[in-house]
């Protein structure tokens, strides 16, 4: 059997507005400052920067918590074995 694979453009792919990326920001609670209309550019830029490190830590925070099932989990089946032994 042979297998194709599936070559992505860029275009494809569904990137969040810089406006979706605040409106996201502000309802997670992140301070996001209103849009100036003289300097967009700064604005954009301060949001970019400010969602990147809000991703960062929600992957972080769900990486932290998937292990912390992961050790409850082997505990559990640990302590379960000596249990029954």
């Amino acid at each position: 059997m042979r297998y194709r694979w599936r070559t992505f453009n860029t275009t494809d792919v569904a990137m969040l507005t810089v406006h979706q990326q605040a409106r996201i920001l502000a309802k997670a609670g992140v301070g996001v400052h209103p849009l100036d209309a003289d300097d967009v550019a700064a604005w954009q830029h301060d949001v970019e920067a400010r969602f990147v490190v809000y991703t960062a830590e929600r992957a972080a925070r769900s990486l932290r918590e998937a292990e912390a099932a992961r050790s409850s989990d082997m505990l559990r089946r640990m302590n379960w074995s000596v249990a029954v032994a």
